[in-house]
């Protein structure tokens, strides 16, 4: 039983600390629109050097050979994101820059009220009109980020502990531990914002 509480537990504290992490879930949201914006030059026909083939294969017909798809490693694309700098699509050329200087974008907890459906999407709409207002494109450089696990559950089919008597149990049933983590949800909601506009957000979303 410590075994499968101390399992647990370091799958709660991974998504905690590192999956739900909020810089990491904002280099995600970069990085997604950075390629996006990629994909559109592609399909718009401009050009953009040092493109990895199977990015501009994905980008253009949604499929690339695997072997093409094997080499876009990490140094690959890194590769390609520093050549976009360049770019005259200013959009593209500033998202890579940022994710160059690691200068990201930053994130705003949300939570009571503002964590729920109504509340989350006021929120994303003010940290829009604010973006749109300081020339920023709100598709691309605000977001919503909604991270959501349930850490413990049990089924029909979940595993017992077995005692000597030949009794079984399920876990949460002998574990304070585990019955107290048992179907709660952890649930993060952040707006995902530039730094240079996190304060008068902040500031807007409270008047």
């Amino acid at each position: 039983l410590p075994a499968i509480e101390s399992f647990i537990l370091a799958r709660l504290f991974m998504f905690q600390q590192v999956y739900f992490h909020k810089t990491g879930r904002a280099s995600e949201w970069m990085m997604a629109r950075t390629l996006d914006r990629a994909r559109r030059v592609l399909l718009d026909g401009g050009a953009l050097p040092d493109t990895p083939p199977a990015l501009r294969q994905l980008a253009l017909h949604h499929d690339c050979p695997l072997q093409e798809y094997l080499q876009l490693d990490d140094s690959v694309l890194w590769a390609a994101l520093s050549a976009w700098r360049s770019s005259p699509e200013p959009v593209l050329a500033d998202l890579c820059q940022r994710l160059h200087e690691r200068r990201l974008l930053k994130t705003y907890e949300l939570y009571g009220e503002q964590a729920t459906d109504e509340g989350r999407q006021r929120a994303l709409a003010v940290a829009r009109g604010v973006a749109s207002e300081a020339g920023f494109d709100p598709d691309v450089y605000v977001g919503l980020d909604f991270a959501e696990d349930v850490p413990y559950r049990e089924d029909e089919e979940h595993l017992r502990v077995v005692f000597p008597d030949g009794s079984e149990r399920r876990p949460s049933e002998v574990s304070f531990l585990l019955a107290r983590l048992k179907g709660e949800t952890l649930r993060r909601v952040r707006l995902i914002v530039p730094p240079e506009l996190r304060a008068r957000i902040v500031e807007a979303l409270a008047s």
